[in-house]
């Protein structure tokens, strides 16, 4: 019996071996020349997509995960270039259940629990402190408009293994697929540090700079947090008035769909 239950262990020993053997190591990316065609082309969209979409109007499916558990809900968001935000968040009845507006300058937060409004100053931690997402008010426009900003400086370059191009700057990077489609935008800290939130670009429709991604999936590096983005309805290039960006007292939206500050 011994050397047969020796047999068993060591059988047991090899197959615990092979499930502990680390999985194979991605493909490394390929530096490309910074005349290369591809980076020309792939610069050149970027550029154009950021000139010509300048605002969102959209309903959205938003789902949150972290260490406080998962949650979903309805919202409104608007958003205009460069940093003008607003996001309701609409309760079972058709209420707003929270408003955070912003003109770039100066920030608004309306909580129904409360029925008070709160006014600030607009800082680079604005966002942090309100809602827990690690970005300026610019960056998270730039994601919520699949279009982030682009630096004048010429970015890193680099050539994936399937024919993606990646551009890469000290503060933020954006990868387009083989076909041309940004498919993954990155915020760093800066200067090459940690990153602090990675957007995937997914089901788009539409053709051309018309074209939009319907879903959006957000990981927030720092804190483990994670948010989808399920557009329902979504207007590119809405003409929004200046003043839903700022919050003049708390009002109920007769619809989501038409913000009434």
């Amino acid at each position: 019996m011994r050397p047969a239950r020796t047999l068993c262990a060591l059988a047991l020993l090899a197959v615990l071996a092979s499930c502990a053997t680390p999985p194979p190591a991605a493909p490394a990316w390929t530096p490309l020349s910074a005349d290369d065609a591809r980076v020309a082309l792939r610069l050149a969209a970027l550029r154009e997509l950021t000139q010509q979409r300048h605002s969102l109007r959209a309903t959205a499916r938003v789902s949150l995960a972290g260490s406080a558990g998962e949650s979903f809900s309805k919202q409104l968001v608007l958003v205009e270039r460069d940093a003008k935000l607003r996001i309701e968040v609409i309760g079972l009845l058709g209420q707003r259940a929270l408003v955070l507006a912003s003109d770039g300058v100066v920030y608004d937060v309306y909580r129904a629990e409360t029925g008070k409004t709160e006014t600030g100053a607009v800082d680079a931690g604005v966002l942090w402190r309100i809602a827990r997402i690690p970005l300026l008010p610019s960056e998270a426009v730039g994601l919520l408009l699949a279009a982030p900003s682009v630096p004048e400086e010429a970015p890193r370059a680099e050539a994936g293994p399937a024919g993606e191009v990646r551009l890469v700057w000290p503060d933020r990077s954006v990868t387009f697929d083989a076909a041309g489609v940004l498919a993954e935008a990155r915020v760093l800290a800066g200067d090459g540090g940690e990153e602090l939130a990675v957007a995937r670009f997914r089901d788009w429709r539409g053709a051309g700079t018309a074209a939009f991604p319907h879903r959006i999936e957000l990981d927030f590096i720092s804190y483990k947090g994670s948010a989808l983005i399920e557009f329902r309805e979504a207007e590119v290039n809405a003409a929004l008035d200046t003043k839903w960006f700022r919050l003049a007292k708390p009002q109920v939206s007769s619809a989501p769909g038409e913000p009434r500050p």
